[in-house]
């Protein structure tokens, strides 16, 4: 993981984390591209072993699975999982702007994990940390919590990212190009140096597409060779277009890359990437924590 002076004090405290010494609530707040999900990802990694009941999840995934089990008639079996958290990981709190039911649901979710002596690490994409959004009895126990700011990183701290991120992922050498001096934040340079290094080095290998296939296969009760053959049914197209999206998704691959790779019409491919993963929004985000969860 990149540290520096911009995301130092946040990276000391995950990095050190102790459960029982830690605050009720830690938020991480700063603004979008800086690494906050990689800093929850570090600390899901590193507390899985030895904290449990544990959930990482994102605010998004958070309301779509409340949403599904009102609909459902099984909120109780959705609050007795996350209520009964050690640990609560929630990333990108933002998205809950607008989603009155769900702030509630999260604000009793919130009281009944903290009066059980459980703790809560949650991120917020911002510096100014104006959480008016969800509502004044969420918002003051925000307040309460421990802030921990990402500062804005400065051009050096950038420079030295791009040059961490070649090295980490071997691309000192080849012929990319850097990205220039506009770039605001380390998810803008990433971006840039995938795109101007996808004809020297392919982002799609094998390993990776295995990986994809067997998660996906293995939650949807699907055969890999169904999934690469032929086969037009509704559940092995699923599955074939949830193994696309998450390619993407997940390791940056174009979905040019892709239909190349599986032999498919490239706009075709990406339409229907688009539409499905607009149309099956609580699958894709279930498969995505699998895949973070086993990062």
């Amino acid at each position: 993981m990149f540290v520096s002076s911009y995301n130092q004090v946040a990276f000391k405290f995950i990095d050190n984390f102790d459960f029982d010494q830690a605050p009720p609530l830690t938020i991480i707040a700063g603004e979008e591209g800086l690494g906050k999900t990689t800093l929850m990802r570090y600390l899901y990694n590193k507390c899985q072993k030895h904290i449990s009941p544990l959930i990482f999840i994102d605010a998004q995934k958070f309301s779509s699975q409340y949403c599904f089990a009102a609909c459902n008639g099984n909120l109780n079996n959705f609050r007795r999982k996350i209520r009964s958290a050690k640990l609560i990981i929630l990333d990108n709190i933002n998205v809950l702007k607008g989603k009155s039911k769900t702030i509630e649901e999260l604000l009793y979710t919130l009281d009944t994990v903290l009066s059980q002596g459980g703790k809560i690490v949650l991120t917020y994409g911002g510096q100014d940390f104006n959480v008016h959004f969800l509502g004044e009895r969420l918002a003051s126990r925000l307040r309460s919590g421990l802030v921990l700011r990402l500062d804005t990183p400065t051009e050096k701290e950038i420079n030295d990212f791009i040059l961490y991120y070649l090295q980490t992922n071997d691309l000192v050498g080849k012929n990319i190009s850097r990205p220039g001096s506009k770039i605001k934040n380390m998810k803008q340079a990433v971006k840039i140096i995938t795109w101007n290094g996808q004809d020297s080095r392919s982002l799609l290998t094998e390993e990776k597409v295995d990986k994809v296939l067997a998660l996906v296969a293995a939650h949807l009760g699907v055969e890999i060779k169904r999934i690469l053959g032929p086969d037009k049914s509704r559940s092995v197209v699923q599955a074939r277009y949830m193994t696309f999206i998450l390619l993407n998704e997940l390791y940056n691959c174009s979905y040019s890359e892709i239909a190349d790779y599986f032999n498919r019409n490239r706009s075709l491919l990406k339409t229907k990437c688009r539409e499905i993963k607009e149309s099956q929004k609580e699958l894709f985000e279930t498969l995505c924590q699998k895949m973070y969860n086993k990062a």
